[in-house]
């Protein structure tokens, strides 16, 4: 498919000298009148009002800054950026100075050409491009003067001589200056150039290669100077002559009078028939300046007077046919490949099949045919404002749709009417008539009446010469349709859809509202297949209806279906357009697959369809253009990317891409920005929709006007482009309010940062002097503390060594000497653990139960073995720690006022439990003695003093540790009950782990 942009389409010349994609995906073109861009819908030029120094501009240079340079003979030289030309600035300004800038090359970040033109001492410029600023650097060297050529390029510079001499001096950086001697001469051999000289060396190829050419002559040349070897390029075919050569990137073009050879480093080539690709569009005689084969735009052949043409991928397969159908229109289509088409100036009707006319019938002049429908395979009805015909296919014959028929019945839903055949004019224009209708059977169908005749139901009996005609849906209709799976006649017009329900006489009603909730908006036409699918053609769109869960999707969403010609037939459905033509498999209940895209890119063949017609194997269709036609049966189908577009964005003073979510950075208060679509095949008028955290924009067309953004902020932008034949899909990008350095997150964060230190060091600054405060009291209340510890175990000691010296006197009285010594030297090891444990506020309870036994087998000798006991510990618990002295008051008073009463012999159990969920340890003292009730009744003058004594020191130690220690203890007695007897004290230590 080929587009020719000439100067008929928005160029001012035919003449153009190259093209060249730039790096955001614009098309530039270079002419003898100024520099355009393209962006597929809009050519934008520059002139001498841009600052162009010349307008006749033959070539372009993109370097890696993304500046566009360009050649032309002037007193300056210049760049593009962001659609804006610059110009280069001069180190050593000469009003007198020319520039012909040739071989362009970067090291580094210079920039460097050959200024063309030689001065009146023979040297030439070399320029240097330092940012935008040009350096200018003579080349002195007496044989310059004179000599054909001299090629520099980032290795090497090379001097052409007299005697067929090239002199090769390498070089290592962008401002070397040519007064040396060269490091190798090489003579060369022109064996192979009996016609060539100095004058048709043309430049360098990938550093290694020279390349000859002699325009309009056979002669392509390759010349290594590395081991001085020529290779002679031969073209396919004899009669190709070289029109032009010149590298690209890490290309060589090479255009022939034929074709297009493209070289690799490596001297591999492939080749392009001019004819394949540009058809009827040039001839050999055309003047060729330039080719590209882009991935983005196709294949683009520049001429010097016939303009650019671009060859796109998509091959046509369009057909234009000669038919004698010029000024008809199609009414209606039969089977698979009848079409019925009506010349409305002599009232000829045509029955075609394929593109040809099978037969014709003049109908009478009085005769306003309004669409055809097919009765069987054999004949159609035709209906038409006044009367009412049966079309013959195979004769093309008419007959009266009331002939041979003597009785018209009308049934409503009270009365049925007999209508006279006086009276049948009126009825026949309401309602026989009609505008379309749907057959199920030859002689019984669904009509869709004229005016507000509504639907109403048709059926005819030949035996009994009666036609009868039952009103069905009252209002005004444009067509009518027949779902055959749901049993459903779908009668509609622009607004409304009503269904109605054979089998079970429901009847349905989709109202404007319904339908705009769906996305519907203006209804054309409803089709239906044998799936149960239901197609609807509104203004632009194709939807594929759901009856069931009254739901409705697009589908062929890239293409804007406005204009377009829609039909259904044999699980196909087809759409002409400006666009093309569009095929695709009806597979299933809301499957369409297999789309086949014949696509009429940029409209080049037609711009607009108004009839189409189509089978399994012929595809025809009536355009402003005439009649073309596809063979659908030979057609090779290639998947047409439809959606092969570029967002270009241009703020401030940069333009790059946009991609799908990428995030667009702006500054506060940033009003507007300049959006660009790029689509080669772009076609019509471009138009873009933009969405906003959900709430759409005013129409701006490229200018996005922005509201006020909040800094820091990012919000979701939805970009929607579509043309006369492309509708794109929706895509979501993002833009970021950059806020000032002191809204930034980092600036607030060091704002918060600083505040915190000052904060910090008032903190440690009050913290300090707090804490000297705070530990001189706790220093005070550490030595009370320590104090009333003492006082306690001072008074426990005593209490302590008074009971168990008793015990010692009870032996010398009963002297029992031996027993007294051994007693008392117990004694004295209880004695130095004790007073050992009491220097400490916290001892192990491994501790403790060893102080216990010791303690309990004084006892026992004192008592005469009069119980007996048990220690409990797991080997966990023993590690624990509990207070000192803080168990020995309990034994000792569950021994004297429980055990000691007791006339059997006693049990005393003592054990230790942690309880880590509870964050307690429990220690518990159980004795089987006589309770506390039997020992107050018991209890002598000597028994209440010591019993009080005891509990009351007791009572003292917890009460001083849980108001100075972290750890809290509960003392609790529980009597035991009848039959039992004897008293259980449990001390529960809480915060356990704060002493550990």
């Amino acid at each position: 498919m080929v587009y020719n942009l000439n100067s008929q389409n928005g160029l001012t010349t035919n003449h153009v000298y190259c093209t060249h994609v730039d790096r955001l995906g614009y098309l530039w073109l270079g002419t003898d009148d100024g520099v355009y861009r393209y962006n597929g819908y809009d050519i934008e030029r520059y002139t001498y009002e841009d600052g162009l120094p010349n307008v006749d501009v033959w070539h372009f240079y993109e370097d890696r800054k993304e500046r566009l340079w360009t050649k032309s003979i002037s007193p300056q030289i210049g760049f593009f950026k962001h659609g804006t030309y610059h110009v280069a600035k001069m180190h050593d300004y000469d009003s007198t100075f020319q520039i012909y800038p040739s071989q362009f090359y970067e090291i580094n970040d210079t920039l460097t050409f050959l200024n063309g033109i030689i001065n009146k001492n023979g040297n030439m410029t070399l320029c240097l491009i330092v940012g935008d600023t040009i350096h200018n650097h003579i080349l002195q060297y007496p044989y310059l003067y004179g000599s054909s050529k001299l090629l520099i390029n980032d290795k090497y510079i090379l001097r052409f001589v007299p005697e067929n001499t090239i002199q090769i001096q390498k070089r290592n950086n962008a401002a070397i200056t040519i007064n040396k001697e060269p490091d190798t001469v090489i003579r060369t051999r022109y064996s192979l150039l009996d016609s060539l000289s100095f004058n048709h060396i043309k430049g360098f190829f990938s550093n290694n290669y020279i390349y000859y050419t002699n325009p309009k002559r056979k002669h392509f040349l390759l010349f290594n100077i590395k081991d001085c070897h020529d290779t002679l390029i031969k073209f396919k075919t004899c009669d190709e002559v070289v029109h032009l050569c010149y590298p690209l990137q890490d290309y060589l073009y090479v255009l022939t009078n034929k074709s297009v050879y493209i070289y690799d480093t490596l001297l591999n080539s492939v080749s392009y028939d001019i004819e394949d690709y540009f058809l009827g569009a040039i001839n050999e005689s055309t003047g060729y300046t330039h080719f590209i084969n882009n991935d983005f735009w196709g294949k683009c052949l520049s001429t010097d007077g016939l303009n650019t043409f671009i060859s796109f991928p998509e091959k046509s397969h369009f057909k234009k046919i000669k038919t004698y159908l010029r000024g008809y229109r199609l009414f209606g289509t039969a089977s698979d490949s009848l079409g019925f088409w009506l010349n409305n100036e002599n009232n000829i009707l045509a029955t075609v099949a394929n593109g040809t006319v099978l037969h014709t019938t003049r109908l009478a002049p009085s005769v306003n045919v309004s669409s055809i429908a097919q009765s069987n395979s054999d004949r159609s009805r035709v209906f038409t404002s006044n009367e009412g015909f049966w079309l013959d296919h195979k004769t093309g014959n008419t007959s009266n749709v009331l002939e041979h028929y003597e009785h018209i019945y009308v049934k409503n839903t009270d009365t049925t009417y007999d209508i006279n055949s006086t009276d049948r004019t009126s009825i026949t224009g309401g309602i026989l008539v009609g505008r379309n209708a749907v057959f199920l059977q030859e002689n019984e169908y669904y009509i869709c009446g004229t005016g507000f005749s509504g639907v109403n139901y048709v059926k005819k009996d030949p035996g009994s010469r009666t036609i009868t005609i039952e009103y069905i849906y009252d209002g005004r209709f444009s067509g009518v349709t027949y779902s055959k799976k749901d049993s459903s006649i779908i009668a509609y017009n622009k607004n409304n859809i009503v269904f109605i329900d054979l089998e079970n006489n429901i009847k349905k009603h989709l109202t404007p509202n319904r339908l705009k909730a769906i996305g519907i908006q203006s209804i054309e036409n409803i089709y239906a297949d044998h799936y149960g699918n239901l197609f609807i053609k509104d203004y632009a769109h194709l939807y594929l209806y759901n009856s069931k869960d009254n739901s409705a999707k697009r589908v062929f969403t890239s293409f804007n279906l406005e204009k377009a010609q829609v039909k259904y037939c044999n699980s196909k459905i087809c759409i002409a357009g400006g666009f093309g033509v569009l095929l695709a498999d009806v597979t299933g209940v809301g499957e369409v697959n297999n789309t086949r895209v014949f696509p009429n890119t940029k409209r080049v063949l037609y711009k607009n369809v108004s009839d189409l017609q189509f089978s399994n194997s012929y595809i025809l269709i009536n355009t402003d253009n005439g009649f073309y036609a596809i063979d659908n049966g030979r057609a090779a189908y290639k998947h047409i990317n439809n959606n092969n577009y570029k967002v270009a964005i241009a703020y401030e003073d940069t333009s790059f891409n946009l991609n799908k979510n990428d995030t667009i950075h702006i500054k506060p208060n940033t009003n507007s920005l300049h959006i660009d679509i790029i689509k080669p095949t772009g076609t019509g008028e471009l138009k873009i929709d933009y969405i906003l955290n959900g709430k759409r924009l005013p129409k701006s067309g490229k200018q996005l006007v922005l509201p006020h953004l909040a800094v820091g902020q990012y919000y979701e932008l939805t970009i929607s482009a579509f043309d006369d034949v492309w509708l794109g899909h929706p895509v979501n990008y993002y833009i970021y309010v950059q806020p000032k350095w002191w809204q930034t997150t980092t600036a607030k964060t060091g704002f918060v940062i600083i505040g915190i230190i000052i904060v910090a060091l008032i903190i440690v600054i009050v913290a300090n002097t707090t804490r000297k405060i705070v530990n001189r009291n706790n220093e005070k209340r550490t030595r009370e503390r320590e104090l009333e510890l003492k006082s306690i175990y001072s008074q426990i000691n005593p209490h302590f060594i008074f009971n168990t010296l008793s015990t010692a006197q009870y032996y010398v009285r009963k002297k029992q000497n031996k027993e007294a010594e051994n007693h008392i030297s117990r004694f004295s090891e209880l004695l130095r653990a004790y007073i050992s444990s009491s220097r400490n506020k916290y001892i192990s309870i491994s501790e403790e139960i060893d102080n216990l036994n010791n303690y309990l087998e004084l006892q026992l000798n004192r008592f005469d073995d009069k119980f007996e006991y048990e220690i409990i510990a797991d080997d966990s618990a023993k590690q624990l720690k509990i207070p000192s002295m803080l168990l020995q008051p309990i034994v000792e008073n569950a021994i004297n006022h429980g055990l000691f009463h007791k006339h059997s012999k006693g049990f005393l159990k003592i054990f230790f439990v942690e309880e880590k969920r509870k964050n307690q340890l429990v220690c518990t003292v159980d004795d089987n003695g006589i309770g506390r009730a039997k020992s107050k009744e018991l209890k002598t003058a000597q028994m209440k003093k010591t019993t009080s004594y005891g509990t009351i020191l007791i009572k003292e130690l917890i009460d001083t540790l849980n108001k100075y220690e972290q750890i809290n203890i509960d003392l609790k007695y529980i009597d035991k009950k009848q039959p039992d007897t004897g008293t259980t004290a449990i001390i529960t230590i809480h915060n356990y782990q704060y002493v550990q």
